[in-house]
């Protein structure tokens, strides 16, 4: 038998949170393990973030990009494969010594798993 390897439980992202206040239907996201059928997305997601990304002190996230399609290919990879609800990503553009945009997603559930 093979065994599991856990990336994050519930209860250790729980602990994410000053508070009690812990959404419940979040639970049937964990525990994320090693053989979860969404560890490439994360994984994927990770690296971005780390690359192209931020993640600031409330869990929002935002990616920078040149090519604004790029980054309506991302948002769409979270909307569709992490429940996020679309009214809480954004696209913005940026100018300043040339032009950029910001994909920015509010959702510190997502923010606290990665």
């Amino acid at each position: 038998m093979i065994k599991k390897n856990t990336i994050l439980s519930f209860k250790d992202f729980s602990n994410s949170y000053n508070s009690k206040w812990v959404d419940l239907n979040a639970k049937c996201f964990f525990p994320i393990s090693t053989d979860s059928p969404l560890t490439e997305e994360y994984a994927y997601l990770i690296g971005k973030l780390m690359g192209d990304g931020h993640l600031d002190r409330k869990f929002t996230l935002r990616f920078v990009g040149k090519e604004k399609e790029d980054l309506i290919l991302l948002g769409s990879l979270i909307v569709d494969n992490f429940g996020v609800n679309p009214d809480r990503v954004s696209i913005r553009k940026r100018v300043c010594k040339g032009t950029s945009h910001l994909l920015q997603i509010n959702c510190s559930f997502l923010g606290r798993i990665l």
